[in-house]
């Protein structure tokens, strides 16, 4: 059975999830209105996939027979404005998530529900993911300075990003 305080935790996340959401949202539009249109594709592709792990962990509380409760989401403003700085303010974000889910699997195993441990544990895995591909944004934007052509070619790369 799952306690409540994981109900409560899962319901914390379901918020994050969503925020997080609209934060890439927010970065792929800024980084549009600067002409990086394959970052901004790849930022949009994180904000569909926040809304995916929002709904994963929304059907999991429905499986187990507990009740998703949805909140007010708050956003911060966006102070990021180029593409070193949306990619360094992406990579903490996710480091912030991946906090967030070790707690909720740290609380799961203290109150012996194995269910959603295991259910977790396909988070934890995909947030080492999510960290090395921001991670690896931040170096590559690190790398390319003031240097347009470089620049140039990352946001091209960037912009190949497949749907998943």
């Amino acid at each position: 059975m799952i306690s409540e305080k994981v109900v409560k935790a899962i319901n914390e996340q379901i918020n994050m999830e969503y925020a997080s959401a609209y934060i890439y949202l927010n970065m792929s539009i800024e980084m549009d209105d600067q002409a990086f249109r394959g970052y901004a594709k790849w930022l949009f592709a994180q904000y569909e996939e926040e809304l995916e792990h929002a709904e994963k962990f929304l059907g999991f509380l429905q499986t187990r027979g507990a009740v998703p409760v949805l909140k007010d989401i708050e956003v911060p403003a966006l102070e990021a404005k180029t593409p070193l700085d949306v990619a360094k303010a992406a990579y903490a974000h996710e480091m912030k998530v991946s906090a967030s889910i070790d707690r909720i699997a740290e609380l799961a195993s203290k109150e012996g529900d194995r269910a959603s441990n295991a259910f977790l544990m396909w988070f934890v895995n995909e947030q080492v993911e999510e960290e090395e591909s921001t991670r690896d944004i931040v170096d590559m934007f690190e790398f390319a300075g003031d240097d347009k052509a470089v620049l140039f070619e990352i946001d091209r790369r960037l912009g190949e990003r497949e749907e998943d």
